[in-house]
């Protein structure tokens, strides 16, 4: 049985965007004349996926870096902390703090094969998809701050959205770490003030 991790529904999402074509108002056409149609449709299908697989291994490339800081940023970001059953947590706090001191942020971009920039750009980007398909996108702030457990039981994009909300956190933690400037927060990437309006 083939085990997949939740950070490639990403790749997914852009397969279905990329391999997914619909056809409105088709007229009544001859044989012939919808054959032909058909034809170029093909052709024009075809040239519109060619920048996928490209898209692609970026998207494993992302996946890869995801995987590298996950254990660094997530449990902060959740509030939550998953550990092995017969390890006394205060044992495990004490390791898990004692590697996240260890941690290398500028090491871990030199492996990753990004650079800040493109990092920054690619917070940017799941920042807005994010903001594209939630439901629930004006409500960001209150959502944020609903436990974990609770949001893994939204549906759909709203579920999904949370998960580029996620993305976009741990990236931020992870130019803060290699720049030491303060990241803006996923809702204020896109908004104008720039999030002056939370600090009043």
């Amino acid at each position: 049985m083939p085990y997949y991790h939740p950070y490639q529904a990403i790749s997914v999402k852009e397969i279905l965007n990329s391999t997914m074509l619909t056809i409105h108002g088709i007229p009544r056409l001859d044989k012939d004349e919808m054959v032909k149609r058909m034809e170029k449709l093909r052709k024009f299908d075809k040239v519109r996926r060619r920048p996928l697989f490209k898209r692609l291994k970026e998207h494993q490339k992302l996946i890869r870096l995801l995987l590298l800081i996950q254990d660094r940023y997530l449990p902060l970001i959740r509030k939550k902390f998953v550990w092995r059953g017969g390890v006394d947590f205060n044992e495990f706090w004490d390791k898990w703090f004692e590697w996240t001191e260890k941690f290398d942020p500028h090491a871990v971009l030199k492996e990753s094969g990004f650079t800040i920039e493109q990092i920054k750009e690619g917070r940017l980007h799941f920042a807005a998809k994010a903001g594209f398909i939630d439901p629930l996108r004006d409500w960001y702030v209150l959502v944020h701050h609903i436990p974990c457990s609770k949001r893994e039981k939204l549906k759909g994009d709203a579920l999904l959205a949370q998960d580029y909300y996620e993305i976009t956190d741990m990236l931020g933690r992870f130019l803060t770490d290699l720049t030491s400037e303060k990241q803006l927060d996923a809702d204020d990437l896109l908004d104008g003030r720039q999030g002056r309006w939370k600090r009043g």
